[in-house]
């Protein structure tokens, strides 16, 4: 099975009862797709074990993906400036412990990102789970 959006698509068609086709729809609506997309994702899910967002989910990982990329040249750049410090006899001890206070700080807001993208992923992979 290759990857989803370079293979061809091909019609596949499914029979449902009156009630199912009415779930189907409620689940879709509540979760932003449309009946046929909903299905599709719910397939995808299962067979790649991964997770299927919808549009408002891809934008909040692509969110916290952009301030996570910010937390890393922030990260990058203060590195550098310690090492450029290191070399100074000036460095003094409180910049040291203001230095590990701003390491301690973004290690929290980095784990609390963390933390956050995985709930959100296995909250998407739970909602596919039948």
């Amino acid at each position: 099975m290759g990857p989803p959006d370079i293979e061809e698509r091909q019609d596949f068609r499914i029979r449902l009862t009156p009630t199912e086709r009415s779930a189907v729809r409620l689940r879709a609506s509540a979760s932003g797709f449309s009946g046929n997309r909903w299905v599709v994702a719910l397939i995808r899910a299962h067979l790649a074990n991964e997770p299927q967002f919808e549009e408002a989910e891809l934008q909040v990982v692509a969110a916290s993906n952009q301030q996570l990329a910010g937390l890393v040249r922030l990260l990058a750049g203060h590195a550098r400036a310690c090492e450029q410090e290191a070399g100074s006899e000036q460095t003094s001890r409180r910049d040291a412990v203001v230095s590990r206070q701003q390491f301690e700080e973004l290690k929290q807001t980095l784990d609390a990102h963390l933390r956050a993208v995985a709930a959100l992923i296995r909250a998407n992979l739970d909602r596919w789970s039948l």
